[in-house]
Formats: structure tokens, C-alpha cells, sequence
């Protein structure tokens, strides 16, 4: 969000305090940026987790299935890149702000709200719990 000042326009990076109901009114402007890909991209206020594909197109003899331009290209990485392309592309029409600070691409493990997540099975951050038995 912009507004225009005498000095300057100015970008609005936090949210107003004192507006009713103004957290779940943000909450839904980025649902409805990212409509189309809710399923692989869920956020939680302005966090976006973007979701990497449900298999890794592993063979049976180990490898894993490649995109046939290029060999090198493993066919669930790509995937997850189209995902991001897409995701990064709505956000860039909705004239939204990425962090590049906060951003974290292609991790094979991620701690959310106490929780770690890995491919196929999630389990307690040892960090929290140990916090939390102190």
C-alpha cells in the first residue's frame, strides 16, 4: 500500500495500529493474490510456505526422473520452480514486498510454529522443547 505526502510517496510496510479487524482483512488480501495457488502456497498472515511437490518421481533404481531438455534437472525440482515462478509472479502484480532477507528457497527442512517439517513426516523442534522444559 502507497500514499502520497507533500516530501514523498511513502510505502506502508507495517500495519496501521487501532483498525478493527485489520489483521484478518491483510490475511485475506494475500489469500486473494495468491487464489490460484492456495493449495501449494499457504500463508499464515504474511508468511507464504510454498509447498514442493507431493513425490520425488523417484525410479526404481534409485534415480530420479529428469526433465528431457536437460538431464540435470531433477522433474520435482522443476516443478517446485514453476511454483515459485508463479507464486513470485502474482506477488509481482499485487505490487507485494518480498524480503530477501526473510527468504528462504529450497530448504529440505523447515521449523514452523515448533514443528519440523521433512519430506513426507513432520516431528517436534528438539530446540522448542527443550525451551519449554527448562
Amino acid at each position: 500500500m502507497t500514499f502520497d505526502t507533500s516530501l514523498e510517496i511513502i510505502q506502508l510496510t507495517i500495519l496501521p495500529q487501532g483498525w478493527t479487524g485489520l489483521v484478518s482483512i491483510f490475511h485475506n488480501d494475500v489469500v486473494f493474490i495468491l487464489q490460484y495457488k492456495t493449495d501449494q502456497a499457504p500463508n499464515f498472515l504474511d508468511d507464504i510456505t510454498l509447498l514442493g511437490p507431493k513425490t520425488q518421481y523417484k525410479r526404481i533404481d534409485g534415480t530420479y526422473n529428469t526433465i528431457s531438455d536437460n538431464l540435470n534437472i531433477c522433474y520435482f525440482i522443476w516443478k517446485h520452480a514453476i511454483d515459485l515462478n508463479q507464486v513470485l509472479h502474482h506477488l509481482v502484480h499485487a505490487v507485494a514486498m518480498v524480503s530477501a532477507k526473510k527468504l528462504q528457497l529450497y530448504q529440505p527442512e523447515i521449523i514452523i510454529v515448533g514443528r519440523k517439517y521433512i519430506y513426507k513426516r513432520q516431528e517436534l523442534d528438539i530446540g522448542m522443547v527443550e525451551k519449554v522444559l527448562k
